[in-house]
This record gives structure tokens, sequence and C-alpha cells, in this order.
């Protein structure tokens, strides 16, 4: 479609006039919903962030329009967001933190999405605007409160070797032996995962370029871009919070290998790669979650969301790939996972609460969809093919001086080839290997014969026996996090809330395993 250009002045005008039409999160100075005083200078502050980040923005959509340079609308695209988060910064420095809005993440994202619309409407496409309204989902929610609670509140916290009591000298001094096998090993199966899951989305792509009318079709793929959307907004939120919730857990080999530093660089490289990875990865976990609902029910989906992440914890820690720190904001507990060392007693390992808290939201937000084109699941479906358009297209600079420039896409074959030339006898193993022998035929399995029945949404009733429990969850998670952003905890991990007149918490939902899942009993949820 051939875009229009109107002046970035217009563009800013008609963004003021959608921003005019919704009620105002504060006026006047007035107070956040936990009762904290916001000054009016420091509202007046962040009003000219938001305006000088929109115009930013929209300025930069305009050189878009007019030559058609995608990669120079990402760098300045990120250079708005660098300068929005930059005055925030100075704002808060100048009147106090204590004195300005908590919700500086949600502006940015409501002037972000304004913008996006109005240069749709610029182009000449009004689709956005021909749906109705819904409920933003609750994964995005808990992504905006989690950073502003931990922007807020957590300190950078030390390096995770310190509590970990794992051995990082071999990674920093490149000498190899049995720890990096294990975390090679480990990266390979991460990047075949995501490979394999890249391959199955761009089978369902092509089946429905051939046939766009076909509805099956429409509605898989549109699926998959919203679980792409959720999920990729949880990867980079979290990527984001690397000294907080969430860090590599050595220095050198490890955090080269989880970022490919070997064939590309920069910052954005560094952030996006780790990211959109375990984002394509998280595509396959989603899709199961639709598969075991509509073959095995309700109760089988949102228990698979917290076994696999269960599993993942110890393993991610364990191969020496990332650390999960311990703090008010992202406690341990009450989750647990048995693991069992080769030749010693097994013990429990008790799960950190937001990793374990997603995969709350996704689940939920998943099994509610239902396809119906409503203007803020397009906007998640958008941002899905956006990420996708990311990983696949993009030209990252080479980490050879000289070198080409590549795609995510194409640095993680070439990680995978790494992998496999350093250590190509690599093997799971253990209860890795019997995890993936049951579930990843499953995955792949979904898309053979053409039978693509078993992962079409269909969207449960939110009013039925273990979903009305799931969304009480939720709904009391956001509450916590919202609260937290307030006062800076603490946080209740179990969730104790009432569902009609029942009181429950989160091992309600997980009381037990589910005889007809294929998974080994190793998960554990035990109230207070």
């Amino acid at each position: 479609m051939q875009k229009l250009f109107f002046s970035s002045t217009f563009f800013v005008w008609v963004l003021l006039l959608f921003l005019s039409l919704a009620p105002p999160v504060f006026a006047g100075g007035g107070e956040s919903p936990g009762g904290q005083r916001v000054s009016p200078r420091c509202e007046a502050a962040m009003d000219k962030a938001a305006g000088a980040y929109a115009r930013c923005l929209l300025k930069a959509k305009a050189r878009f329009a007019k030559q058609g340079d995608g990669d120079r609308l990402f760098l300045e695209e990120m250079r708005c967001d660098d300068k929005f988060d930059a005055q925030v910064a100075r704002a808060q420095a100048r009147f106090g933190e204590e004195a300005c809005t908590p919700y500086a993440s949600e502006i940015a994202g409501r002037a972000a999405a304004c913008t996006e619309e109005v240069a749709t409407l610029a182009g000449g496409d009004a689709t956005l605007f021909s749906v109705g309204q819904a409920e933003r989902p609750y994964t995005w929610n808990f992504v905006d409160s989690m950073e502003n609670a931990a922007r807020r509140w957590v300190p950078p916290q030390p390096a995770p070797s310190s509590q970990s009591g794992f051995d990082c000298k071999w990674s920093i001094d490149g000498v190899a032996g049995p720890e990096e096998k294990k975390l090679a090993c480990a990266m390979k199966l991460k990047y075949d995962l995501a490979l394999l899951t890249y391959d199955l989305y761009a089978v369902v792509r092509v089946a429905h370029d051939l046939d766009p009318l076909d509805p099956g079709k429409n509605l898989l793929l549109r699926h998959m871009n919203y679980i792409v959307g959720l999920a990729g907004y949880w990867e980079l939120g979290v990527a984001k919070l690397d000294t907080t919730v969430l860090a590599p857990a050595c220095e050198g080999t490890v955090t080269d290998w989880r970022t490919a530093a070997p064939y590309i660089e920069g910052n954005k490289a560094s952030v996006y790669f780790p990211a959109l990875t375990s984002t394509l990865g998280d595509l396959l976990l989603g899709l199961l979650t639709a598969f075991f609902h509509q073959t095995l029910g309700i109760e089988a989906a949102l228990y698979w969301g917290a076994y696999q992440e269960a599993f993942a914890q110890p393993s991610i820690e364990n191969n020496l790939s990332g650390w999960f720190f311990n703090t008010d904001l992202d406690p341990r507990g009450p989750i647990e996972w048995r693991v069992t060392p080769a030749g010693q007693e097994a013990y429990q390992y008790p799960q950190s609460f937001l990793p374990q808290m997603v995969w709350l939201t996704l689940p939920v937000d998943i099994l509610v969809y239902d396809g119906i084109p409503d203007l803020e699941r397009l906007r998640v479906e958008e941002k899905g093919r956006q990420y996708m358009d990311e990983f696949e297209n993009r030209i990252y600079p080479s980490a050879t001086p000289g070198g080409e420039g590549m795609t995510l896409l194409e640095a993680t074959r070439e990680m995978v080839a790494l992998m496999d030339q350093k250590y190509p006898d690599c093997s799971s193993g253990g209860v890795l290997a019997e995890w993936v022998d049951v579930l990843l035929p499953i995955g792949v399995s979904l898309f053979e014969g053409g039978d693509l029945s078993s992962v079409l949404p269909q969207a449960v009733d939110r009013t039925e026996g273990s979903m009305a429990l799931a969304i009480a969850l939720t709904e009391k998670l956001q509450e916590e996090l919202d609260a937290f952003v307030q006062t800076g905890g603490p946080i209740d991990p179990y969730l104790k809330t009432e569902n009609g007149e029942q009181s429950v918490d989160i091992c309600s939902l997980y009381d037990g395993p589910i005889e007809s899942l294929p998974l080994l009993n190793r998960m554990s949820c035990v109230s207070p």
C-alpha cells in the first residue's frame, strides 16, 4: 500500500486528539491509586517527556514513509526510547522519585501505541479502527508492573556467581572442560528448539499466504502471532532487567554464547538475540498449551505452563546459562522441582516467583483467545509479527571487523553449528531427554498431515471452574504487583485470595499432577 506523508506537526496534533479522548491517569497533581501524592511539577515534566517521545517517534515514521528505510526506523525508534528514559530519570532525580508517577512504562507504551495508530491512519489504513475494544492481555499488564516495580524498588544485584556458588573462572579464561560442555549442550538445545519452532511458523505462514481466505489457516497464523506478541513482550521486558530479575550467571563464554557474540555485536543484539530465541521456544510451549487444552483438558494446559517453567529454572541455573536473582519482588517458592543429581540424593529446588507467574498469565491469555479481531488482540498480533520480522530480516552488525552482518535467524544457525563443532556428542540426558522424547514429537506432529484442529484456538469459558480459579489468581497477582509498585513490597507469593466463596492460593491450581499429562511427577506446591 502506498503510504501518504504528512508533516510531523499534523501527526502530533492527531496524537494529542487521541490522548485527549482517554481519561487522564493524573490531573492537577492528583494521587496514584496507592494514595501517593504526585507533584504537579513532576507531572508536567512527564507530560513533556511523553510529548517529546511521541513527536520523536512520529518524525521517525515520517522519514520512513518517505524513504522506506526499515533499519534507520529501527535505530531512530531506539534513540527515542533512550531519550524518553533519560527525561524520566532527570525528572525523578530533580523532583524525587516518590513525587513522580510510578507509571512511566505505561506512559511510554500508550504513547508508542498511539503513534503507531496515527501512522497507520496516515498511510490510509483504518483496519484497526473498524473493530471493537477489548481488555489488554494479562501478560502485558504483568510485564509493565514488573518493570515499574523492579526499576523503582530493586537495586542492582551482586554478581550472580557470588550467589550461585558456581566457579566462573573457566568461562572468563576460556578454559574448556565439563562446565563448558554442559553449557554448550544446553545452548544447542535452546537454539535447536528455536529453529524448529521458526520452521513450523514459516510452514504455517506459507500455507496461509497460498490460501489467505482459508479461515483455519488465517486463525492459526494469527494465534501464533498472538503468542509471539505475548511471549516476546515478556522476554524483552526481563532482558532489560538484567541486574534485577535475571542475569547471565558467568561472564565471558556464557555471555558470549547467550548473545551470539562470536557472530553479531552491539547493544541491541545482546538484548534481542537471547530474548527472541527464547520467544520462539515459548511459541512452541504456547502451542502445546493449546494442544493439551483440547486433548487433555483445561487443568492439563494450566498445569503444563507451571511444570515446564519449574523444569527450566534448575536446568538454566545448573548449566550456568542464567541465574534468577532472589529479591523481595522475586522470592523463591512455593512451587518446587525435585532434582535428582546422578549418584546423589534428590532435593527440592524452589522456583522463582516472577518466571513462574508469567506462566500463569500466558496460559490464561492463550486459552481465552477467541480470534475476534478487537483492537487489543490486533495490537498483540502485530507486535508478534514485528518480533518475527526482527528475528528473520533485520541485519545486525558483524562481530568480525569488515565482515558482513547477519540476521538473528542466521546467527542462531551459526550458534548451533558452533556447538556441534565443539561438542558433537552433545546429549540432553536424564530428565531432559525424557521430557524432550515425550513432547518434541507432539510438537512436530501438530503440523503433519495438515490437521491443525488440535491447536486452533477454542476460547475457554472464563467462568468455568479451573479457568475461573486461574483468572482469580491472575487478578490477585496484578494487585500484588501494583501494590509493590507503590510500597516496595513485600509480595505474597502464595497469592491468597477468594474465588467465589472459597479461599484459594496458587497451590490450589497446582494441587497435584495431572494423570493424563505425559510428564514426570517432579513438581510440587504446598500451601502455607
